[in-house]
């Protein structure tokens, strides 16, 4: 075991570290809790046409992501789930075009959502879902 000098917090230092990686670890393997959350789900041509609503027909399956768990987190309107490539395209510009974050917020809708697992990762993108549109709401895998 080793020692350390009195007065010295090198013990100090490696305790928040590690409390840290625990904190990741039960964050990343578990499912966020199933809630009524805005749904945005836009169409192409956003850059010319501005942010529009798209279609999502019952029993579509369309990839999503929690804004929370995106490079772009949510500003003070609170969290919403991004679905489909245009979506997240566009929320990952809204750093360079601002508009597109409140356009995307304003054209959101709210639906109860179940979150079935704690979602997919990869080194190219964030966390996501295949979230499938019922009737009433969203339900994700």
């Amino acid at each position: 075991m080793r020692t350390y000098p009195r007065g010295s917090n090198n013990m100090l230092r490696k305790v928040p570290r590690c409390c840290a990686i625990v904190v990741l670890i039960l964050e990343a393997g578990c499912a966020p809790k199933d809630r009524s959350i805005p749904v945005a789900c836009i169409r192409s041509g956003y850059a010319a046409y501005g942010v529009k609503p798209d279609t999502w027909d019952y029993g579509e399956t369309k990839e999503c992501q929690l804004a929370s768990r995106s490079t772009q987190p949510p500003d003070e309107r609170g969290d919403m789930l991004l679905c489909g490539t245009e979506t997240l395209t566009a929320w990952g510009m809204s750093w360079l075009r601002p508009d597109f974050k409140s356009q995307i917020y304003q054209n959101a809708r709210t639906f109860p959502v179940t979150f079935r697992s704690a979602g997919h990762s990869s080194r190219a993108h964030d966390t996501w879902w295949w979230c499938k549109r019922t009737a009433e709401s969203v339900s994700c895998d």
